[in-house]
């Protein structure tokens, strides 16, 4: 087996398939770099036209279609939270997080930002994943609960759940 002469190279590459400098996450990251990273001609939502336009993340993007981490003072942290703060110029309070009232998650307009508790991003998140609970009951406000694994649930469905649990106990059929 060849004996290695080195240490081994790690390519990065952006959210268009093109290599990132090898200095990278070497550098810190300023106001002037992130915004660069910034397209601010995105769409209009159609949910909020209210809102304006949504400014697209350009760097890469991590799981699920939210944009990557930014190395910013020191440490490594979502750009939408570094949006956040150059725009109102306050950090993210802690315990809360980052909702995108425009329901896109590639952007970091902070006029579309909301810090909010996780209960409250799960619950305006629901409608918009889906109308209706996977036995077609109604998602709304008042029908859904977060449960204490932080899962969303359908008030009607747990209710019947529950009933049927109740009469198999009669039953005898405990389990």
């Amino acid at each position: 087996m060849p004996k290695s002469t080195g240490t081994p190279q790690m390519v990065l590459f952006t959210a268009k398939g093109k290599p990132q400098s090898p200095g990278f996450w070497s550098r810190k990251t300023t106001a002037a770099t992130f915004w660069a990273r910034v397209d601010k001609n995105g769409a209009t939502p159609e949910s909020r036209p209210d809102l304006g336009r949504c400014w697209e993340w350009l760097g890469g993007m991590g799981q699920l279609g939210y944009p990557g981490r930014v190395k910013w003072q020191g440490s490594s942290v979502m750009p939408t939270h570094v949006a956040w703060l150059l725009g109102t110029g306050e950090p993210v309070p802690r315990g809360l997080e980052i909702d995108h009232l425009c329901c896109n998650r590639a952007c970091v307009n902070p006029a579309h930002l909301e810090p909010v508790t996780h209960r409250e991003n799960l619950l305006r998140s629901a409608p918009a994943v889906s109308p209706h609970c996977r036995h077609g009951h109604v998602r709304t406000e008042a029908n859904l609960y977060v449960d204490t694994k932080s899962h969303q649930r359908c008030r009607v469905c747990a209710r019947q759940s529950a009933l049927r649990s109740a009469e198999r106990y009669r039953a005898g059929l405990k389990g």
